[in-house]
């Protein structure tokens, strides 16, 4: 597996996919998560010098409406015997507020084929829908990341302010590219030294708009 993400880009034999693990093991599902290996999440440890602790959930209300017609959250509180308890029940969408797209959420096409038919089409690993839909099976599943947590050393660019002083003005709904250039330069002038294993952190103010 660390030999895969020791080989350059352009000697993979396929690009798009990298895949590391055997179907249904532990490292398939963690993906990349597997390069914050215990080593690493101590170092980033070393470098706490406040010790303040921040959230990066977002309100279960937010936005306010679910997108692309997606179900709302929604919280109901249950009484029982007459109010002596109760008991809450929730609808929750991850669409709606703080959003986390598992390795279940998206297909790729098949090379040699147009990707049109969902039989043309895998997820991470080489996933099926077919796989996916069968409640018996929990291959690539979000819970391979809950288990273990994410933790790390954490990088921060913050491209919305540094386009604000550029003079550069953008929709977060639009098709704006934040390039890679541009993330090296940001983390230039903010004197940012990339580790590899770090996670990284693009502020483009979707919450402000």
């Amino acid at each position: 597996m660390e030999s895969i993400y020791n080989t350059p880009f352009d000697s993979l034999p396929d690009q798009k996919r990298v895949w590391a693990g055997q179907p249904g093991s532990r490292e398939e599902g963690l993906g990349r998560l597997t390069l914050l290996t215990p080593e690493v999440v101590a170092s980033a440890a070393s470098e706490i010098r406040t010790g303040r602790r921040i959230s990066l959930g977002w309100e279960l209300t937010k936005l306010e409406n679910a997108g692309l017609g997606r179900q709302q959250c929604e919280h109901r509180i249950v009484p029982l015997l007459d109010g002596v308890a109760f008991d809450d029940v929730y609808t929750f969408n991850p669409q709606q507020s703080s959003q986390w797209d598992g390795l279940r959420h998206f297909s790729q096409p098949i090379p040699g084929t147009e990707g049109k038919r969902v039989e043309d089409r895998v997820f991470y690993g080489g996933t099926t829908a077919k796989e996916i839909q069968n409640r018996a099976s929990d291959r690539i599943g979000m819970q391979h990341w809950a288990r273990e947590g994410i933790a790390g050393r954490g990088v921060l660019i913050d491209y919305a302010s540094w386009a604000e002083k550029k003079g550069l003005k953008y929709t977060t709904f639009s098709q704006h590219e934040i390039k890679l250039d541009d993330i090296k330069q940001i983390a230039q002038e903010s004197e940012i030294m990339f580790q590899r294993r770090d996670i990284l952190f693009i502020r483009i103010s979707l919450t402000k708009e």
